[in-house]
């Protein structure tokens, strides 16, 4: 805060004062602000309503609960509230969900890393397919391998949270890992990204 503005009500901010981290942690904020507003806003167009009359009618009950709009929208879609409960006029509950659920994806959390293969067996190929079919196949939908070349492939898992993530790509890791070192000269080395 760099000064009160008390005749008009106002704080003055700057963003130089901040570092890398706090910047990008606001400038996300704002984005994801902006996003709840455009929905709100679409949603008046369709209903041929005022953007602001409907963005109070919809946001003045949610920011009861919530400090910010967007935190009701992603925590309705992670399933953890529900917009029907926070007060919002009831005829605009349903067309509201509807858009939310559209157009905010639930959170998720993505790492990977490179997995270098390779073995001397004469069926070296049949090895190293096997290798990766028994870790997507513990992988799940959650976990997607892509070929980079040269013996190295890209292992790549989304959950919704960390440690979710860590134990899915560690099982397909050792799923690989036990097949390839199992046949003749057979390495495997990850390198986390």
């Amino acid at each position: 805060m760099l000064r009160i503005n008390e005749e008009r009500g106002h704080i003055d901010l700057s963003l130089r004062r901040v570092n890398e981290n706090q910047r990008r942690g606001f400038n996300s904020l704002i984005k994801q602000e902006q996003k709840a507003e455009k929905i709100i806003e679409n949603m008046a167009a369709e209903l041929k309503q005022d953007p602001k009359q409907l963005y109070e009618a919809i946001a003045g009950p949610i920011l009861k609960h919530y400090e910010y709009v967007h935190m009701a929208f992603q925590e309705h879609v992670d399933g953890e509230a529900d917009l029907a409960t926070l007060g919002i006029p009831d005829e605009y509950v349903q067309p509201l969900i509807d858009r939310v659920v559209d157009k905010i994806k639930p959170k998720s959390v993505t790492i990977g890393g490179t997995l270098a293969l390779s073995t001397y067996a004469e069926d070296g190929i049949a090895v190293v397919k096997k290798a990766l079919t028994d870790a997507e196949k513990v992988g799940g939908e959650a976990i997607k391998v892509s070929y980079l070349g040269s013996g190295n492939y890209k292992f790549e898992v989304t959950a919704e949270e960390y440690k979710e993530a860590e134990a899915i790509l560690k099982q397909a890791l050792d799923a690989a890992t036990v097949v390839v070192k199992k046949s003749e000269g057979g390495t495997a080395a990850f390198k986390r990204e």
